[in-house]
């Protein structure tokens, strides 16, 4: 019974590092030619944003929050208008003209339009 348990636990631990390795996760910025990228600031000025095409996607953009350094693969998905990306995690980018809002599973994390023209 004792070493069912610990095989339980053991595949439940798992299948957990398999599930967090599928999210999104900090990777090495400098893996990442970021020079042609688009700059987004919050209105706040709390959240930074590089934005470029992503290789791994199809029509999908690599996001980089500079201020935790998390890189997000995001795809696109349809709007009503402007453009979205959106990842599996409920995680979306969108944009309209220089204005943007990031948000996670529809609630609003920041706001705010491109820095670099």
């Amino acid at each position: 019974m004792k070493k069912l348990a610990i095989l339980t636990i053991s595949f439940l631990l798992m299948l957990n590092s398999c599930h967090q390795t599928s999210k999104t996760q900090k990777k090495d910025s400098s893996l990442f030619n970021w020079e042609n990228a688009q700059s987004f600031i919050s209105d706040d000025s709390k959240f930074e944003f590089m934005m470029m095409a992503d290789s791994g996607k199809e029509d999908g953009i690599a996001l980089l929050d500079k201020n935790s350094g998390t890189i997000y693969h995001l795809a696109q998905v349809a709007a009503a208008s402007g453009v979205k990306y959106a990842d599996e995690d409920g995680f979306t980018f969108w944009t309209k003209g220089d204005d943007f809002i990031w948000s996670n599973h529809m609630e609003i994390i920041a706001s705010g339009k491109l820095k670099n023209h």
